[in-house]
């Protein structure tokens, strides 16, 4: 039998390389760095590997180190942006760390995923969205089955935060620094009478920033105008937050923060229904930098959330989780202002 018939092995590419199988198997594997093997050896395994065509074999991965390599990734919520952003990161940067992904949705049900995960012995899992099943049960859970787990992106608060939560890493935006630079923004734009419309209050995201806005606006002894909504969501939750608070606030606001995107449009909504001009009259923000902001009537400004290095991150916290036994960490990852025509005149 040719080795096209039965397929490059790793011994194949190690005797082609002049190295030994292990060396070979841990250059392919992503881990030469940590077993000191030189960047030339690392280098010229790699461009032999693909110039045989090899393609590892978890068993055989499995075998050889014990470790299976498979990262489990928890997708709750197909329909946002941001979490699906992140996914899509996450998804391609894990190969390039020596990492295989395997993607559970929330629809299968935790128990089914769980059962996955156990039977194909997966090292770590990273929880992607606001999931109303990543209970602290879950990664308590997770924690005594030696899973190590991390959570990318906005997630669901308990109603306390207990020791299994401490202990799963984190890796998200920077949501007062988000609210930061969009008061800053609004003050340039000569704005006073800020008012914020907020989120659904199991999200922590939405605490955050609710909180930032309150803190932020008295650090400027400025009145604090917020809307006292209960679940609506999305564009509706806009919608009535403006009503809200033009009927609540004598004198007008002159600026509405929004705790997404979709909220901050249903807000642009209700103004333009009732005669009240974005920006003349009222400046509006949102935040994540969804791609409907920039085709937004008048374009919105936005708070960017860089989806792309969260997951990236996320990916190189789980390796040093995994190959270093770092302990978990809490990450931010740095926002930035999209400044369009919903804030700024003319």
């Amino acid at each position: 039998m040719s080795k096209q018939e039965r397929g490059v092995t790793l011994k194949d590419v190690a005797r082609e390389a002049c190295v030994a199988v292990t060396t070979a198997g841990k250059v392919l594997a992503n881990r030469a760095s940590e077993f000191r093997i030189s960047r030339q050896t690392a280098q010229r395994v790699h461009e032999v590997a693909e110039r045989m065509g090899y393609v590892p074999s978890h068993a055989a991965r499995l075998l050889r180190s014990n470790k299976s390599g498979l990262i489990a990734v928890f997708f709750a919520d197909a329909t946002d942006p941001i979490t699906a952003g992140i996914l899509h990161s996450i998804l391609k940067n894990l190969p390039a760390h020596g990492y295989f992904p395997i993607v559970t949705v929330e629809q299968e049900g935790l128990n089914e995923a769980r059962a996955t995960w156990q039977r194909n012995r997966v090292e770590g899992v990273i929880l992607c969205g606001d999931s109303p099943q990543v209970r602290p049960s879950l990664l308590a859970n997770l924690g005594r089955d030696g899973i190590v787990s991390l959570m990318a992106g906005n997630y669901r608060l308990p109603a306390k935060t207990p020791k299994s939560f401490a202990r799963t890493a984190t890796v998200r935006v920077d949501d007062r620094a988000g609210i930061e630079l969009a008061i800053r923004h609004l003050v340039e734009q000569r704005r006073r009478r800020i008012a914020y419309i907020s989120g659904p209050a199991t999200s922590f995201d939405a605490v955050e920033r609710r909180n930032a806005y309150e803190e932020l606006i008295r650090e400027r002894h400025a009145p604090i105008f917020a809307d006292n909504l209960g679940d609506e969501r999305y564009w509706n939750r806009g919608y009535l937050g403006a009503m809200q608070l033009l009927e609540k606030h004598k004198p007008r606001v002159d600026a509405v923060m929004a705790y997404d995107d979709p909220v901050a449009m249903g807000a642009i909504k209700y103004f333009s229904d009732n005669g009240v001009r974005v920006p003349e009259d009222i400046a509006v923000v949102g935040f994540d930098n969804q791609p409907e902001a920039e085709y937004s009537i008048p374009s919105l400004t936005s708070i960017h959330q860089p989806v792309d290095e969260i997951g990236r991150k996320s990916v190189e916290l789980m390796k040093r989780m995994l190959q270093q036994q770092a302990k978990p960490e809490h990450l931010l990852v740095s926002p930035r202002l999209m400044a369009r025509g919903s804030t700024i005149k003319g």
